[in-house]
């Protein structure tokens, strides 16, 4: 069984940091409209959004 790590993640896959406070975005949908985005991992305290590229 090997023991090495696998490849890190791509900046292609890598959502970024949020613009507010810097943490990890993650992929959230509009319940409304159904549109995709990137919202802040730490909603609600943090309310950072960007539009997918």
């Amino acid at each position: 069984m090997s023991s090495q790590v696998g490849p890190a993640v791509t900046s292609s896959l890598n959502p970024g940091a949020c613009p507010l406070c810097g943490s990890v975005m993650a992929g959230r949908t509009n319940k409304s409209t159904g549109e995709r985005f990137l919202g802040c991992s730490r909603y609600p305290q943090c309310k950072g959004t960007r539009p997918l590229p």
